[in-house]
């Protein structure tokens, strides 16, 4: 039974790469769209072993992986190792803060009330903000050649977007954030609108679902249509056609 298990696990994992990879394909016939796709399975697969795995091994593993990149960074200082190393880093100091919360947890009784400061609701937290980085990450290759012919975005896509890996790994300049998070201020104020929805009590959230499924279709159908285009419109900043308009 449990070869049979392993084997229908390996069957699960290799279609839904293929699942992601001609989904990559069905927004372009070119390589980033691939890339995009392929780094999204590869995202979704990684966290299903992730899931099961305890906080020491995380740790572990984790730690393990950044002291690699870590040495790989010393003798080979590349862009794209410089960003896994920041990133795993991160991953790092989350897992090993959880970890020692799930310690105090078990010797004090009562604390897991308070859910943000929880190991489950510090996990909740940080894997948002981590999914979030994440996919971020997979949308420089999605959105470098969403605009372009896909003869050309063999070419010019994949420049831009290693570029940017380039840009992202190199120096850093701090001075730049405080500038960047007022240009794209509408952007970000949508982000943390989008976060308070999410962490909206779940009985407010039923409710306003309920009373949503029993409006009229028509109703449904032009409030849908408006916030797409509101929210659509507010996150670019600049009135354009909602590209899914283009096929």
């Amino acid at each position: 039974f449990e070869n049979k298990e392993n084997s229908l696990k390996a069957i699960a994992a290799i279609n839904l790469m293929t699942v992601m990879l001609l989904g990559g394909l069905w927004h372009g016939a070119s390589l980033n769209f691939v890339i995009w796709g392929g780094l999204n399975g590869v995202g979704i697969l990684l966290y299903k072993f992730w899931k099961n795995w305890s906080p020491v091994i995380r740790a572990f593993i984790l730690g393990l992986l950044f002291a690699i990149l870590l040495v790989w960074y010393h003798y080979q200082a590349l862009a794209l190792v410089k960003i896994l190393l920041v990133w795993t880093g991160i991953l790092c100091l989350g897992t090993f803060i959880r970890l020692f919360v799930s310690v105090i947890e078990k010797y004090s009784p009562g604390m897991d009330k308070f859910f943000f400061f929880s190991s489950k609701g510090m996990g909740m937290v940080w894997g948002v903000f981590q999914t979030f980085v994440f996919i971020t990450f997979t949308r420089l290759f999605f959105r470098s050649g969403s605009n372009l012919d896909p003869a050309e975005a063999n070419r010019i896509a994949w420049r831009t977007a290693r570029d940017m890996i380039d840009q992202i790994g190199g120096q850093w300049n701090l001075q730049l954030i405080p500038q960047m998070l007022w240009e794209y201020r509408y952007v970000f104020i949508l982000i943390v609108f989008g976060l308070f929805v999410h962490w909206l009590p779940e009985g407010f959230k039923r409710w306003y679902r309920i009373n949503f499924a029993l409006m009229p279709l028509w109703l449904m159908a032009i409030i849908v249509v408006i916030t797409v285009f509101v929210v659509y419109q507010f996150a670019t900043a600049g009135l354009q056609p909602f590209i899914y308009f283009q096929f």
